[in-house]
């Protein structure tokens, strides 16, 4: 599944004004227009996305399709589908009990998480039975990853491999699973008590949580294989994560205790102050070991704090060596910040923080023959904190002056919607304050075709279908439609303009 950031800058970009429908030119026949001689060097590892708008066949909808990723080329022919729906139910069986394999059970419909991976392409489709057990979910025609994973942790997870090229009913026997079971101690050997855990297996699938009982103990049922156990101490107790190593679970279940090792607390003090030396209040602040001195590799923690109205924050930690990192919110006058390898071993002073403010950021846009582009959309995300979106467009004089956090920021360049002859552009601005020029070029020319495969004998262009073009960072860098043939030209950057 495509994460956050980029699905927000699509929606930003698609959103400008900028999606253009250039020409595709059929100068002698298909195969001269679709097969360059020598195919155009764009950005490696891009992905083709079509987001179809119009429906050849509403009873039959085609959803969104995602090709590659291509490392170069052009006379692409992209073939979609309607969507196969998958139906079906899930249950499995409740066992009475506790800590054994043949204890009676009982027939129940499952609740929770089903996830399907596609194969050709990095896409994950998500669907959620009801109280009943069923589901209803239409996804691409393709090879699939099918996992389940049921809210009670006491039904095990379920993982599988199906080929999806047509509708289908899937009913899933979760079974009873084994038991994977055990005691969680503190330091002294006391049970602790409320603490979450799940288990993940080898393929990193995981369990939903069991928090532990009054005597420390946790039950899991999961299918049998090598699995490993995740536990935290409660949330106020200030103890790191422990990971164990892989258990091989047999049919009989298994019995795998954790035990939290005694922890050395440090207590760290940190202040934040802005570009004129003030305490900076109400800052989130987050904490992140990335070792911790009395554990092995099998051990994390991560904390989150806020700074009080002089700008301090003291945290109490696991000793260990973190990374600090400053999360302003929107709106916030100043940029993110991280520093590495803070030694926390006993309670220390780490000093103050400058946390740098905005500035005004000037960029000044023009066309190759030097004249200025007026409304190019701008969009630029913190790679820091929590990535905050920034959006702006060049004025009359191809100017747009904004005010910036003074870090760096990661932006695309989009062409005004009339200039489809023009490439977008993306950049890392590293300190904004300093003037930015940047022309626009012609870029790379992606000329293709999306026909619409119906069942046989019927296959039909797919026109005013919006396509994509996704960088390997997942972030858009070209725009178009398809005309009334299923064609479609549209530009992206050249691989020098690229970060």
């Amino acid at each position: 599944m495509r994460s956050l950031r980029p699905l927000v800058l699509m929606a930003l970009l698609a959103g400008c004004g900028s999606v253009t429908s250039l020409r595709y030119e059929d100068d002698a026949s298909d195969t001269d227009a679709s097969e360059p001689s020598d195919p155009p060097r764009v950005p490696g590892g891009f992905v083709l996305e079509v987001d179809p708008t119009v429906q050849p066949a509403p009873d039959r909808p085609i959803l969104p399709h995602r090709f590659g990723p291509f490392e170069e080329g052009s006379g692409f022919e992209l073939l979609v589908a309607p969507a196969v729906r998958l139906t079906g139910t899930v249950q499995g069986e409740l066992v009475t009990g506790f800590g054994a394999a043949d204890l009676p059970a009982r027939l129940v419909p499952a609740t929770g998480v089903m996830r399907l991976a596609q194969q050709s392409v990095d896409e994950t489709w998500v669907a959620a039975p009801d109280a009943a057990g069923s589901f209803d979910v239409q996804v691409n025609r393709d090879a699939y990853v099918l996992e389940f994973v049921p809210d009670d942790p006491l039904l095990p997870v379920h993982r599988e491999s199906r080929l999806l090229l047509a509708d289908a009913v899937v009913d899933l026997d979760l079974g009873r699973g084994v038991p994977l079971y055990g005691r969680v101690r503190d330091a002294e050997g006391s049970p602790v008590v409320g603490a979450p855990v799940h288990a993940v297996s080898a393929e990193g699938l995981a369990t939903s949580v069991a928090p532990t009982d009054d005597g420390g103990w946790y039950e899991i049922h999961v299918r049998p294989g090598a699995w490993a156990v995740v536990s935290s101490g409660p949330p106020a107790s200030r103890e790191p994560t422990l990971i164990s190593e892989l258990h091989e679970v047999d049919d009989e279940g298994l019995r795998v205790d954790l035990s939290f090792r005694a922890t050395t607390k440090a207590v760290a003090t940190l202040r934040l102050v802005g570009p004129k030396g003030g305490g900076l209040s109400g800052m989130a602040v987050r904490l992140v070991a990335s070792s911790l001195a009395d554990h092995g590799a099998g051990a994390t923690f991560q904390l989150e704090g806020v700074t009080d109205n002089r700008g301090f924050l003291d945290a109490r930690l696991p000793a260990g060596t973190y990374a600090v990192e400053t999360l302003p919110r929107d709106g916030d006058p100043y940029a993110p910040i991280r520093i590495d390898a803070l030694e926390v071993l006993a309670d220390v002073d780490l000093g103050s923080f400058e946390v740098p403010g905005v500035v005004e950021a000037r960029f000044e846009l023009t066309d190759p023959d030097a004249l200025p582009l007026l409304g190019a959309p701008v969009v630029c995300v913190e790679p820091l904190g929590n990535h905050r979106l920034f959006t702006g467009a060049t004025d009359g004089e191809g100017v747009l002056a904004w005010e910036l956090p003074e870090g760096p920021l990661d932006c695309v360049i989009q062409p005004p919607s009339l200039r489809d002859e023009l490439a977008p552009r993306r950049i890392r601005v590293e300190r904004p304050g300093n003037d930015i020029d940047l022309a626009l070029d012609e870029g790379v020319l992606l000329v293709g075709r999306v026909t619409a495969d119906l069942g046989e004998p019927r296959a039909e262009p797919l026109t005013a279908a919006i396509l994509r073009v996704v960088d390997s960072d997942g972030v858009p860098v070209g725009f178009g439609l398809t005309d009334d043939t299923g064609r479609f030209a549209l530009r992206v950057p050249r691989v020098a303009d690229t970060p």
